[in-house]
């Protein structure tokens, strides 16, 4: 069905292609599909050079409109050196005057383009002056993190209001909305994140089992990610397989506590205050510190990679390890499956609903790094049956084709429910 859809993405985002981040890539393939079968689609995202002129660019039938943040940076900037006592459950992120000049102009851009559908990655306050301006069109918020869970029920509430429908990337997210609010009167829905089948294949691997064990962990380098849980358990690993090697591949960009830490309930999150007390160092050199010297040469920090370079590193790797003590769904689980690569991964929000414990990988507890060595060395013995099973799982649930068909279907009944 031929509609005219726009995406909001948080204005911090790099929304011009190729994308990097998880929200990114997933409003990146979901737009080009859609435009592909028959849909005016717009990506309005953050403009990050030094301008006030919006920028406007076509790629794939999708058209982009990145709007100046300039002003809000500044504005931004200065909020954060203002003497406060915010609660931990009310961080500035979530405040209704965080970006608004974006989202105004946003709601002024999107307006003239008189949009059926308007589709809001995460930033939630945006809801009500969306609407503001754009009171004829469907309105999906989508969470990608559990704010609407977490934050106070009075930041929430007026968004709610404003949309049509929320949709949360896993199960874990969606279950937690509906038990904050089960009298909201939007729709809720589960939308997963899915993995290019196409760009991400397994690999010949013709190495003998003797060879040295490749293990891989592809994702942000922060203290909520576990990095720290699997660099200890890599130390154990390394004791039964000497030559066993640990890549690293991601940003080494520490999460501000405020923004996931603070505003958890988990204890095991919450602990992790203690990576940003003052002195405590950074994260990257607390990681450093706790490997041994003779394992030290033996880990990889390889930065952000590109897609095609987090193919290659699936491709070279033998299992993929996500240790993350709170993970909405876990992007490089499914990527990983898609290459035919064995996953490890914990019990920790969506990822129960990636990995099917036993014939794609293993599930482990958190913070458990004797239980997550044991696993990682289960899944290098049984590499290939759990890949082969993975690359299955990943064209059968986790294909953007899927996936943009979902989001139509959603985008489908929010504009009933509005009308």
């Amino acid at each position: 069905m031929s509609r005219t859809v726009a995406f909001v993405n948080q204005p911090w985002c790099v929304s011009t292609p190729p994308p990097t981040s998880s929200l990114e890539i997933w409003t990146y393939e979901v737009a080009r599909r859609m435009a592909r079968d028959g849909s005016r689609v717009i990506v309005t995202g953050g403009l990050h050079a030094r301008t006030l002129r919006a920028q406007r660019f076509v790629d794939q039938g999708v058209e982009y409109q990145l709007l100046p943040v300039v002003p809000d940076n500044a504005v931004e900037r200065l909020a954060r050196r203002l003497p406060g006592t915010a609660r931990p459950d009310r961080p500035l992120i979530t405040s209704r005057g965080y970006f608004l000049p974006y989202a105004v102009r946003a709601a002024l851009a999107l307006r003239k383009e008189r949009p059926d559908v308007i589709h809001i990655m995460n930033q939630f306050p945006f809801a009500p002056v969306i609407r503001r301006f754009n009171p004829r069109a469907a309105i999906v918020l989508h969470m990608q993190c559990e704010w609407l869970s977490q934050v106070d029920r009075k930041r929430v509430v007026p968004a709610l209001r404003a949309v049509d429908a929320v949709v949360g990337c896993s199960g874990h997210i969606t279950q937690l909305i509906e038990a904050r609010f089960p009298g909201a009167s939007c729709l809720r829905r589960t939308v997963h994140n899915a993995v290019d089948v196409d760009a991400f294949q397994p690999a010949a691997r013709c190495r003998r089992e003797d060879d040295a064990p490749r293990v891989l962990f592809v994702g942000r380098v922060s203290p909520e990610k576990g990095v720290h849980t699997l660099v200890e358990a890599f130390e154990q690993l390394r004791e039964r397989r000497p030559g066993a090697t640990l890549t690293l591949a991601g940003p080494i960009a520490t999460l501000p506590a405020e923004s996931i830490v603070r505003l958890s309930r988990d204890p095991l999150v919450t602990a992790l205050e203690r990576f940003y007390e003052p002195g405590a160092g950074s994260y990257h050199e607390h990681l450093l510190a706790r490997t041994a010297p003779g394992t030290r040469d033996a880990v990889t920090f390889a930065g952000n990679l590109g897609r095609d370079q987090v193919a290659r590193a699936f491709a070279e790797a033998d299992v993929l390890v996500n240790p993350s003590l709170s993970e909405s769904f876990g992007m490089s689980l499914v990527e990983a499956m898609a290459s035919g690569l064995p996953v490890v991964a914990t019990r920790v929000g969506g990822m129960p609903e990636v990995v099917e414990d036993g014939v794609t990988g293993h599930l482990v507890a958190p913070d458990a790094p004797a239980a997550l060595a044991g696993a990682i060395e289960r899944a290098l013995d049984d590499r290939a049956r759990l890949g082969c099973a993975g690359r299955h799982r990943a064209e059968a649930l986790f294909s953007w084709e899927r996936i943009a068909a979902e989001t139509a279907a959603v985008h489908t009944e929010a504009l009933a429910h509005v009308r």
